[in-house]
C-alpha cells in the first residue's frame, strides 16, 4: 500500500506555483494541508489536522484525492477541480449540457474554439458545476474520468 507523507513548505510552494501556472491560483487562495503518496497522488485536508498527534500512526491515505503530479504538472481529480474551480482564473472551459453528457460517460470532447490553449490541462465546467480535468490537445479535451466514476446510462 502506498504510504502518504505530509509535504514540507518548499514542496507546498512548488505545488502552489504549479497551480498558479496552470490555473492562476495564488497561495492566499489555498489554505489546505497537502499529503503525497508513493504514486505521486496528492491529497488535501483541512488545516485542523495539524492538531492531531501522528507519531504512532501509519498513514496510507487521508483527506480528499486532489491531483496527480507528473512531469512538473498537476492533473486534478474531479474533487480537485471542484475545490479550485471557483477560484481558478484561467484554463477553465465551460461546455454545453450535451458535451457534459458525453464527458461524464468518458468520451473526449471537441472544443475547436480553444485551439490557442493547446496541450494544457483544463478544468471542465458546466454552469456552476465542475466535472474534472482533461488535457486540451488538437481541439479536443482528452477525458481522464476514471472508468469506475463514469456514468453508464444511455439517455
Amino acid at each position: 500500500m502506498a504510504r502518504a507523507k505530509f509535504l514540507n513548505k518548499k514542496q507546498i510552494k512548488e505545488i502552489i506555483s504549479t497551480l498558479d501556472k496552470q490555473w492562476g491560483l495564488k497561495e492566499k487562495d489555498f489554505d489546505y494541508v497537502f499529503l503525497i503518496n508513493d504514486k505521486n497522488k496528492i491529497f488535501v485536508i483541512s488545516q485542523d489536522i495539524t492538531e492531531v498527534n501522528f507519531d504512532a500512526l501509519r498513514i496510507d491515505s487521508m483527506g480528499s484525492y486532489f491531483a496527480e503530479q507528473k512531469n512538473n504538472e498537476l492533473r486534478l481529480s474531479i474533487e480537485g477541480s471542484q475545490i479550485i474551480g471557483k477560484i481558478a482564473t484561467k484554463n477553465v472551459i465551460e461546455i454545453s449540457d450535451g458535451l457534459t453528457k458525453l464527458w461524464v460517460r468518458g468520451y473526449d470532447i471537441e472544443v475547436n474554439e480553444y485551439k490557442d490553449k493547446e496541450n494544457a490541462f483544463v478544468i471542465v465546467k458546466n454552469k456552476e458545476d465542475f466535472y474534472g480535468c482533461g488535457r486540451l490537445k488538437e481541439g479536443k479535451i482528452l477525458n481522464h474520468v476514471p472508468k469506475s466514476r463514469r456514468i453508464k446510462s444511455e439517455d
